[in-house]
């Protein structure tokens, strides 16, 4: 009888007492385009996995010129992503009372692409890089 109370005990200290969240990175990718809130940030249906991006996400961010027309605007409010890929072409915009953190990887930032009115936190030396080269930080 006392082992059989020992091994629920412990049985049931490792069902709740034990939990672990784990945390994976995943990509998640601008899609744009919804309808009242087409450039929209923190709009949910904007993106590819159909959340905002968080600290986990790699967000990329696509030339949307031949689909939506739709790039992304953090208008306000401050958030944190993983990494950042801008590709040839796209733009993303963060106004003057927002501010975007990014990580770990920033690529594809560059002067025509980062439409910058608010704050950009990046990764490393990245931030003493002159805005109008492409900057290229710790690989993708």
């Amino acid at each position: 009888m006392k082992n059989t109370l020992l091994f629920l005990a412990t049985a049931i200290t490792l069902l709740f007492g034990c939990q672990v969240t784990l945390n994976a990175q995943k990509t998640n990718t601008w899609k744009g385009g919804t309808p009242g809130r087409v450039n929209d940030w923190y709009c949910a249906t904007n993106w590819s996995n159909g959340a905002v991006p968080n600290e986990f996400s790699n967000v990329v961010i696509p030339d949307v010129s031949a689909t939506t027309h739709a790039a992304p605007v953090l208008l306000k409010g401050e958030a944190e992503i993983n990494a950042l890929l801008l590709h040839s072409g796209a733009q993303l915009t963060i106004g003057q009372a927002a501010a975007l953190t990014v990580l770990e990887n920033a690529e594809g930032i560059s002067e025509r692409s980062l439409r910058l009115n608010g704050k950009i936190n990046l990764p490393g030396d990245a931030l003493e890089k002159k805005m109008n080269e492409p900057l290229f930080v710790r690989g993708w």
